[in-house]
């Protein structure tokens, strides 16, 4: 006798078992079945065929990923936790974009060319404002900066 949970199967575990096609002990036959007819009806398709493809997409900043990091399960308050212990002050804004994507944090070496598109052009803003001796607000330079960079390619949709 298969016992059910109330308790949700997390996202990545249904991935999984989606994928995988085959059912696992605990699932029973009727909600296997359940689940495979779901899996299988032309909306459900629809939207896993677009969520794929947008995955896939190149039509980002610079025409690189989509957005990723290296953060992990853990949040980025909790990376923002950390970075503060390190830093023995509370990280700006940048500091933690360039620390949650980096290789293993290492500050220099950009997980993608979206990431390093967007630290530069923080960092060209940052350039800008120190010459015209304007006062820098990090935390929210890189958010208007973000902002800017992406609504040049705004018109841009997956292929």
């Amino acid at each position: 006798m298969v016992v059910q949970s109330k308790r949700p199967i997390p996202r990545h575990m249904m991935s999984d078992i989606k994928t995988g096609g085959k059912k696992p002990d605990f699932v029973s036959e009727d909600s296997w079945e359940n689940w495979k007819q779901k899996w299988n009806t032309p909306k459900l398709q629809k939207v896993c065929d677009q969520n794929s493809k947008n995955r896939k997409s190149k039509a980002t900043i610079g025409g690189s990923t989509p957005s990723t990091h290296t953060g992990g399960t853990a949040t980025h308050y909790e990376h923002g936790k950390r970075l503060a212990r390190k830093l023995g002050r509370p990280p700006t804004a940048p500091e933690l974009f360039v620390h949650t994507n980096t290789k293993n944090g290492d500050d220099k070496t950009f997980i993608n060319e979206k990431s390093k598109d967007v630290n530069d052009a923080i960092q060209a803003k940052q350039e800008q404002l120190t010459q015209n001796n304007e006062t820098i607000d990090e935390n929210n330079m890189r958010l208007d900066e973000i902002d800017d960079h992406t609504s040049d390619d705004a018109n841009l949709s997956p292929q």
